[in-house]
């Protein structure tokens, strides 16, 4: 004979169960009032309706029932986005999206790609807002870059891309100013600058230490009035920083780079 105690407990484990299902189906069901108004928030590189286009999500305002899993499971699917929450108010979806963090912007063969923090190449969007990241271009790669693919796979992307992170870390008002690293189809690497005209070149070879020689000096190159003295700074070199001036400028200045 089963004792009452167990039989009871299985009885309210059964009736726990139950309880937890009913409860998620209320939650991720659907709603039966008609929707009035859809909020999105958190999108900073695209609008509203381009996301909810996306989604084929257009025409919520007035449905009577509303799956709020389908909803998220639809937005989740955009490659700009990291995680999303959705709950409905009333007559009102709320939509809470938290967008990838985009550390680059490459230009290759005619395509755009952003850089993902986990290093991920995501396809850039038409109508893609509040993209001010630096520009990596020219990869000296064969072939097409692959979207949704790990940059890991790229030699080239990943020397600038080390090249960037390793001047954050060690000085963020220079890294703030990098506007592009061009990478030259494999020949000498060229950073461009944001307020100032002269190019940087790094060369190849020992990145990192060019670029800790450089923040070493760049004090000394970023004052007012140096783009009408300095022609381009040259890192080829080991141990050694070339500044070209403006007056010295001959014929021979392309051959530099």
């Amino acid at each position: 004979m089963r004792s009452p105690v167990k039989i009871s407990s299985l009885i309210m484990l059964a009736l726990l169960l139950g309880l937890v299902g009913y409860l998620s189906l209320s939650v991720e069901g659907k709603q039966d009032a008609s929707i009035s108004l859809v909020e999105l928030k958190g999108n900073v590189h695209l609008a509203k309706d381009k996301y909810l286009k996306f989604a084929e999500l257009e025409d919520l305002t007035g449905s009577k029932e509303v799956s709020i899993t389908l909803i998220r499971d639809r937005i989740a699917k955009h490659p700009y986005v990291e995680t999303v929450d959705v709950v409905i108010d009333g007559e009102t979806i709320i939509i809470d999206i938290y967008e990838k963090r985009f550390e680059a912007i490459v230009f290759c063969k005619g395509e755009q790609f952003l850089v993902s923090e986990d290093l991920m190449l995501i396809p850039l969007l038409p109508y893609t807002e509040n993209i001010n990241y630096p520009v990596i271009s020219n990869p000296g790669i064969e072939g097409l870059l692959q979207g949704l693919k790990s940059v890991t796979q790229y030699n080239d992307l990943v020397v600038a891309l080390k090249i960037l992170s390793s001047t954050k870390l060690v000085n963020l008002d220079l890294y703030n100013e990098i506007s592009e690293i061009n990478l030259r189809d494999g020949r000498d690497i060229l950073l461009q600058l944001s307020n100032y005209t002269y190019p940087v070149i790094i060369g190849r070879g020992s990145e990192i230490r060019k670029m800790l020689t450089f923040n070493l000096i760049w004090n000394n190159v970023n004052g007012d009035g140096v783009n009408e003295i300095i022609d381009y700074v040259d890192l080829r070199y080991k141990d050694h920083i070339f500044l070209g001036f403006l007056d010295s400028k001959n014929s021979e200045e392309d051959d530099l780079i």
